[in-house]
């Protein structure tokens, strides 16, 4: 069953503007014919792997990525699943060649290229183990040939839901840093 759910922007300029802002930032394609005052929900396949909470997640122009996070049955996971949206299926790779070879976690984060369409990699880490141990880990994820590659560690204290983005352009930097861990809530930012 669909179901819409009609969002309305305020009337300001301003605030069309800084919605416009947000849809660039976030590379979402406009159609010319899209009506600005309002945009609409539409439901999607249920991922089958169950609730999760805070999981990786990263995507490119066809396919999103969700792997590892926390379930009412485990503190943490290792599966990974891939979404096609032209066919609004999950499959689950876990039992695949591209199964996530790293530790059990939750509380970990990715990112993958938002402009450049032709990048096919993801780079993620971070997060809980079922122990409570923050890791520090950094791993490379090929959307096209589903391959992983570890990474060197990161050099900081390992933690928990950090903040990360990927700042393209000619500066082409991932950077990292904040989230909690051993020591508390971190202030300390690093590029890779």
């Amino acid at each position: 069953m669909r179901r819409d759910v009609l969002v309305t922007l305020a009337s300001t300029p301003f605030s069309l503007f800084l919605f416009t802002l947000a849809l660039l930032d976030s590379a979402v394609a406009i159609d010319a014919d899209l009506n600005m005052t309002s945009m609409a929900w539409e439901e999607r396949a249920v991922f089958p792997g169950g609730g999760r909470h805070h999981p990786i997640m990263f995507a490119n122009a066809t396919h999103g990525f969700l792997l590892t996070g926390s379930t009412t049955g485990a503190t943490t996971t290792s599966d990974i699943w891939v979404y096609e949206a032209e066919t609004d299926t999950w499959t689950d790779l876990s039992s695949t060649a591209a199964a996530f070879p790293g530790m059990a976690r939750s509380f970990g984060y990715g990112v993958a290229s938002s402009t450049n369409c032709s990048n096919s990699k993801a780079y993620l880490g971070f997060g809980a183990s079922a122990s409570g141990v923050r890791l520090a880990d950094w791993w490379e994820f090929d959307m096209s040939s589903l391959a992983w590659r570890q990474l060197a560690d990161f050099p900081g204290p390992g933690r928990r839901h950090p903040a990360m983005n990927w700042v393209e352009g000619p500066v082409n930097e991932i950077h990292v840093g904040l989230g909690d861990g051993v020591g508390g809530n971190y202030n300390d930012w690093w590029a890779y």
